[in-house]
């Protein structure tokens, strides 16, 4: 933002007064960059006529202004995970939007499923191990500590176990007998 006296010699010289939002500086008539923390700054701008003189001088004008910072709204996606069965591979990834980039994933409420883990990069995978229903809130954080959260319910439902034969066939009085049984679903 560039700000601009008027009347007099119109040559002037610009200062302010006040604490700007950190990533912003103030040169010259400007103050520029990208602000990283919110809130809000009240500042005072004076300019002051450098060539006039006499009763009365220096000549200036000050100006008060606030420049509001708000926070941003970081946004955890997706908004549901799917959820699985115990003993299967799991991988989902997440991401945020809002703020600024890059953003660090954690669990900061409840429990993940057990097997699985969530990295910074927002990546939750891994392989089940305990059938239930678990609620977790993930939370985002940008680059300059801002965050946002979203919660969770994964449910691992047990697994389906299936013995094969379904039936032993008749042994014979006296004969030795063998049968092989297998199982399958669930964890080996």
């Amino acid at each position: 933002q560039t700000f601009t006296a008027s009347g007099g010699s119109n040559n002037f010289s610009y200062a302010l007064t006040g604490t700007l939002p950190a990533g912003m500086t103030f040169s010259g008539n400007t103050i520029s960059g990208t602000p990283t923390v919110p809130g809000s700054y009240p500042i005072t701008i004076t300019a002051t006529d450098t060539v006039l003189t006499g009763v009365g001088a220096p000549f200036s004008i000050a100006q008060n202004y606030t420049i509001d910072v708000p926070a941003p709204v970081i946004v955890v996606n997706p908004a549901t995970l799917p959820n699985t069965t115990a003993g299967l591979a799991y991988s989902q990834t997440l991401s945020a939007t809002g703020g600024a980039a890059p953003y660090s994933f954690a669990v900061t409420a409840g429990s993940l499923p057990t097997g699985l883990t969530l990295t910074t990069g927002g990546v939750l995978s891994g392989t089940t191990t305990t059938s239930g229903t678990f609620n977790f809130t993930v939370t985002a954080t940008d680059n300059f500590g801002q965050t946002g959260n979203r919660a969770y319910t994964v449910v691992v439902a047990v697994p389906t176990i299936t013995l094969t034969p379904a039936t032993l066939p008749g042994g014979t009085s006296g004969a030795a007998y063998s049968q092989v049984l297998t199982i399958s679903g669930g964890i080996a």
